[in-house]
C-alpha cells in the first residue's frame, strides 16, 4: 500500500472514530449507574494497584464478602477489565468523568478498527466506511460506552481486532504480525469470554489473504487450517476455565450447564 493511500485510509478511520465519539460525548458527564457501584465506586480491590494478584485469582464479580455469601453470579474472569478501573481510578481520583473519558477513547479505537479491518475484508473503501459508520453509530453500542461497567464488550472487541489485524500481516509475511496477535488474544482473553470468537476471524483473514475465493473445499480446507492456532487457544482457555473457574452460577441451584450458557 503505497503512502498516500494508507493516509486516506488511516483519514477515514479517524474520521469513523469521531462519529463513533461524538455520538457519547453526552454521556461522559454521567455519575455511577447499576453495576458500576459495586464493581468500581464500593469495590476497595480496585482503588489502587496494591491488590492486582487478587485480580487474576478471584472471579470478576468477587468484590465483596456479602456478594461472595450471598449473592448468585456468574463466575466471570475479567482482571483485564478490573485492571483498567484501577487505572482510571487513579488518574481521575476516583471520579466516573475519567472513566466516561475512557470508555470513549476505546469506543474511538474500536470503530477505527472496525473501518480497517472491513476494509481489509472487503477490498472497497466506501462501502467498509458505511458500514462502519452504521457499527459507530447503532444503539447497540450505547450499553458499551455511556455505562461505565459496559465496557468490557469495546475492550475485548477493540483487542480482537487488533489480533485479527495482526493475523492478517502474519499471513502476508509482513513485520510485526506474529506480536499483534498475541498481544491482541492476550489483551482480548483478559478482558471477555467472547474472545473465543477469534478463531472465525482467523478464517476471514485468511480467505482475505487467499484472494477471496469462492468457498470451495479446498479454500475452506486452507482457512480451517489458519484458524487452528487460535482455535488451540481457545480451546486451552476453555479447559482451564472449566477446571479452575468453572462457568456457572457461583452457587447452586440453579445449575447451567456448559452448553446452555
Amino acid at each position: 500500500m503505497s503512502r498516500l493511500r494508507l493516509r486516506s485510509q488511516l483519514a477515514l478511520a479517524a474520521v469513523v472514530a469521531f462519529v463513533g465519539v461524538a455520538v457519547y460525548l453526552p454521556a461522559v458527564g454521567g455519575g455511577w449507574i447499576y453495576d458500576d457501584h459495586p464493581l468500581i465506586a464500593s469495590n476497595p480491590h480496585v482503588h489502587s494497584f496494591a491488590e492486582w494478584p487478587r485480580w487474576f485469582l478471584t472471579d470478576f464479580w468477587n468484590v465483596n464478602p456479602d456478594l461472595v455469601r450471598l449473592g448468585t453470579r456468574i463466575l466471570y474472569w475479567r482482571p483485564g477489565v478490573t485492571a483498567t478501573y484501577a487505572l482510571d481510578w487513579w488518574a481521575g481520583g476516583g471520579s466516573p468523568l475519567m472513566f466516561h473519558i475512557t470508555n470513549c477513547i476505546w469506543q474511538g479505537l474500536a470503530c477505527a478498527l472496525a473501518y480497517l479491518a472491513l476494509r481489509r475484508w472487503l477490498g472497497r473503501t466506501w462501502p467498509a466506511f458505511a458500514a462502519a459508520l452504521l457499527f459507530a453509530v447503532h444503539p447497540t453500542k450505547a450499553e458499551s460506552v455511556a455505562w461505565i461497567a459496559g465496557r468490557t464488550d469495546v475492550l475485548c472487541l477493540a483487542a480482537i481486532l487488533v489480533a485479527s489485524a495482526g493475523i492478517a500481516r502474519r499471513l502476508a509475511g509482513r513485520h510485526g504480525g506474529i506480536a499483534m496477535e498475541a498481544g491482541g488474544t492476550l489483551v482480548a482473553y483478559l478482558c471477555k469470554e467472547q474472545a473465543i470468537v477469534l478463531p472465525c476471524f482467523a478464517a476471514v483473514e485468511a480467505w482475505v489473504a487467499l484472494g477471496r475465493p469462492a468457498l470451495e473445499l479446498g479454500v475452506l480446507w486452507k482457512m480451517v487450517r489458519a484458524a487452528l492456532p487460535q482455535a488451540a487457544i481457545a480451546f486451552v482457555y476453555l479447559a482451564i476455565r472449566f477446571a479452575l473457574l468453572p462457568i456457572g452460577p457461583s452457587q447452586p441451584p440453579p445449575h447451567i450447564a456448559l452448553g446452555e450458557h
